[in-house]
């Protein structure tokens, strides 16, 4: 096996991943998008929440999208 430094990491596969790492708790920001890009949103931010071992949630606002908070 010969070990490699050069090879870069790849993107994470949940670009949220890292705003939501950044949260403290109360801490909340707007997505919007459409309809495809606001479920893919929702089901990343749940992903994200297992991985961190943390609690979201994200509500519609049905002028500008969808609100997600930190709750715990």
């Amino acid at each position: 096996m010969i070990i490699r430094s050069d090879v870069p990491m790849p993107p994470l596969r949940n670009r949220f991943r890292v705003r939501l790492e950044a949260m403290e708790i109360g801490d909340s920001f707007l997505y919007e998008g459409t309809f495809k890009e606001i479920a893919s949103f929702r089901n990343s931010v749940t992903q994200a929440a297992k991985a961190l071992n943390k609690k979201f949630t994200v509500r519609a606002d049905p002028f500008s999208g969808v609100m997600c908070w930190r709750i715990a």
